[in-house]
Order: C-alpha cells, then structure tokens, then sequence
C-alpha cells in the first residue's frame, strides 16, 4: 500500500482537476500541477499548482502515528469577459474550497481536511489575480515493524 501522504496528494489533485462549470464550479480548470514553480507561465488559465509545505509527524502508542500535512493550494486566475479580477480570484477560491470539502476523509484516508487561509495579490498581475488555499489534512498511519 502506498504511503499516506501519497494516497492524500492524489485524491487532493482528483478533486481539484475535477473543477468543472458543467458540475456547478464557477471555472473550468485547465491544468493542475504538484509543483509551484513557474506555474503563472503555463498559458491555460485557471491553473492550480498543489504543494506540500509541512508534515508534521506525532508518535501515538501501538506504532501509529497522527499525521498534519499542511498543503498550499496555489492558483492563478484571468478574469472571464465582465467581470474583475478579484471576483475571478474569489470565485476561483470558493471552487478549490467546494472541490476539497466534498471529501474532507480524502478518500479514507485522512480523518479531517480543513481550508485554515485565503490570499488574493492582484497587485503584481495586471492581467489577473493569483490565489492561494491553505489545506490542513490531519491522517493517521501505522509505522512497519
């Protein structure tokens, strides 16, 4: 069986490359990356990167283990014809927070999912806005013997 946090990161980028207007989603998802950087430059917007900022391991009895891993959700969003960039970027928001709470277990395998920060930063994108979540997974595992 996979690690955890393995089986974590690809039910987050499931869930996040299933944003999509035809099931009620505000954007349509272009691509979906693990990795942050360089992601403004892809050219299909919205784009979403997922990163792993922290894993925080605590011993329990028995060999197992709680695990919080602390997750960024990254996006950058160009405004659709109409409307502003901070609206696209509150949008784009409310549909990674829709998109991660349909299954705060991560498919069985994390006890809790909480979105714990929003940014917005229109300032340095004349053309959109970037966006960032702050995804906290709470996950308990067994250590080998």
């Amino acid at each position: 069986m996979p690690p955890v946090d393995t089986i974590i990161v690809a039910d987050m980028l499931t869930a996040l490359r299933g944003i999509r207007r035809e099931d009620g989603y505000h954007h349509d998802v272009r691509r979906v990356l693990e990795d942050a950087v360089g992601f403004e430059s892809v050219g299909s917007f919205p784009t979403l990167a997922l990163q792993l900022l922290r894993d925080r391991v605590e011993s329990q009895p028995s060999h197992h283990r709680r695990r919080t891993l602390r997750f960024s959700v990254t996006g950058f969003v160009r405004p659709l014809s109409g409307m502003d960039r901070h609206g696209a970027a509150r949008e784009l928001i409310a549909d990674v927070d829709r998109a991660l709470a349909a299954d705060p277990t991560r498919g069985g395998a994390a006890v809790l999912t909480e979105i714990t920060d929003h940014t917005i930063d229109t300032a340095r994108h004349e053309s959109g806005a970037r966006v960032q979540c702050v995804v906290q997974v709470v996950a308990h595992d067994s250590i080998g013997i």
